[in-house]
């Protein structure tokens, strides 16, 4: 009978002796931090698989045996057992086997295990213990290795980066790693980005920093290695003409943030005319400062989020502001835009055949009671609310006046005008500077919005008229189903 057999049978019997079954033998194991199936046990025991240096050291603890006694057996070539539950006596015969195995040991040094047979017709054997520790010590060095060379790269790596006494400071954790000196910084500076744009394990430093001569010039965007080397570096803005009106390319930047989706990451830019109205928006590989996708806007932005409108797995670009190119107050407006933005179409717009184009655009309403003075509106924040809801606040200069809650469709779902905006209302109403009061009636006049394939001019005569013609409507339904004395119309 071979050694194979003889340990199986001897594990079998120790099992047996203390009344387990192969599945609480395996259970016990695990609680000693060993793994194994009932099903690998079973191949212990009828000899089909020999089990490595470490099983037999649990096997050993758990049948309360010696750990050579097993590796004695397991060595053996041959070993006959007539009764394999007869411990005593097996461990006598263990003992004997064992110093001859240690004779022979002083003629050749070997570990125990190797002196299992090999036949052509043997399984691949386990690797000997000797060889067993000396891999794991070599993982443990490699390990070690590892752990230490990312503590290096990471203990070099910047973590936030900051404006300190006319220079850009990039620090880890507290302690500066490096630094970049710049004259004339002026006031108009966004918080640094920091992150590890491609994937090396370190960590770049994007600032946004105008030029410091002439300080009429452009801002540039500039992106550092971990190292505090120049990357890439790209100016913000171009030269504009519209409607036969030349814009400077003097911008800055309003915006920087990452944008992440399923397939990649992009660096968004948002840079505003440093005086009027041209915005300019980018999305960037961060990689390279390439430009992947531009969209300009009549307008200023307030407001950017990303928000997955349809529930596909994609996010679009939601961003909220005003449009008011030339003379006039404008419209607060929401542009819904693609990630990456759409190609550019033939629908005509302000800025040329060039432009990209928007997923969907709505301009919202200009209160009458913000006419009286000419305020200037726009939405201010833009917030997810609940699945496939989200949330806009349109404010003035001084006060937050409207919330609008849309849909993924961007259909007005619910508005909820603040008191301030009742208040200015009924104080123009009592004033006559306006013939009505608040009303339901005017709440459902604030809930209409026009929707246009792309940004058009929010100053367009049009526009008021067709916000004025739906006002129009809401006052007649007034006087006939409202027709309270504080609700009734008043001539000017």
């Amino acid at each position: 009978m071979s050694s194979r057999n003889q340990l199986g049978r001897f594990l079998r019997g120790e099992r047996l002796r203390h009344d387990w079954t192969q599945k609480e033998v395996a259970t016990k194991l695990q609680l000693r931090g060993l793994h194994v199936a009932s099903r690998t046990l079973s191949k212990h025991e009828t000899g089909q698989q020999i089990p490595d240096g470490d099983t037999l050291r649990h096997y050993a603890e758990l049948y309360e045996l010696d750990y050579r006694d097993l590796v004695a057996l397991a060595a053996a070539s041959t070993y006959e057992v007539a009764d394999p539950e007869n411990v005593d006596h097996l461990r006598q015969q263990l003992t004997g086997r064992r110093q001859a195995l240690a004779d022979r040991s002083t003629e050749e040094p070997r570990d125990p295990i190797d002196g299992l047979e090999e036949t052509h017709n043997a399984p691949p054997q386990p690797l000997p213990l000797r060889s067993v520790y000396l891999l794991g010590a070599v993982l443990v060095l490699l390990v070690l290795l590892v752990r230490f060379g990312l503590g290096v790269l990471q203990a070099s790596s910047p973590t936030h980066a900051r404006v300190v006494d006319g220079q850009l400071v990039a620090f880890a954790d507290e302690r500066p790693l490096w630094s970049v000196p710049f004259t004339n910084l002026g006031d108009h500076l966004l918080e640094p980005l920091v992150r590890d744009v491609d994937l090396d394990g370190r960590s770049e430093v994007v600032f946004s920093v105008q030029q410091p001569e002439p300080r009429s010039a452009t801002e540039h965007l500039h992106c550092y290695t971990p190292n505090g080397e120049l990357r890439w570096k790209i100016a913000l803005g171009r030269p504009q003409t519209i409607r036969g009106r030349a814009f400077t390319p003097y911008y800055l930047t309003h915006f920087l943030r990452w944008i992440e989706t399923r397939q990649t990451t992009y660096l968004l830019v948002v840079a505003r005319h440093h005086l009027w109205y041209p915005t300019q928006v980018l999305l960037l590989d961060p990689k390279t400062g390439e430009t992947i996708s531009e969209y300009w806007h009549p307008g200023y932005f307030n407001a950017i989020l990303t928000f997955d409108v349809h529930n596909d797995g994609t996010p679009e670009l939601l961003m909220g502001g005003t449009n008011n190119p030339d003379h006039g107050p404008g419209h607060p407006i929401i542009a819904v835009l693609d990630l990456p933005f759409k190609a550019p179409s033939n629908h005509p717009n302000l800025f040329g055949p060039q432009n990209s184009r928007e997923h969907s655009y709505i301009v919202l309403p200009r209160p009458d009671s913000m006419d009286v003075h000419t305020e200037l509106l726009g939405v201010k924040s833009l917030q997810r609310h609940r699945q496939n809801r989200f949330s806009a606040n349109v404010r003035s200069s001084d006060d937050n006046l409207l919330y609008y809650e849309f849909d993924a469709d961007l259909n007005v779902t619910d508005l909820r005008p603040t008191d301030a905006m009742i208040r200015i209302h009924n104080r123009f109403a009592t004033a006559g500077h306006l013939d009505h009061r608040y009303s339901r009636h005017e709440l459902d006049s604030w809930k209409r919005v026009l929707r246009f394939p792309t940004a058009p001019d929010a100053n367009d005569p049009a526009i008021r008229a067709a916000f004025a013609a739906g006002r129009a409507d809401e006052r007649v339904a007034e006087t006939r189903v409202d027709d309270s004395p504080q609700h009734r119309p008043v001539s000017r």
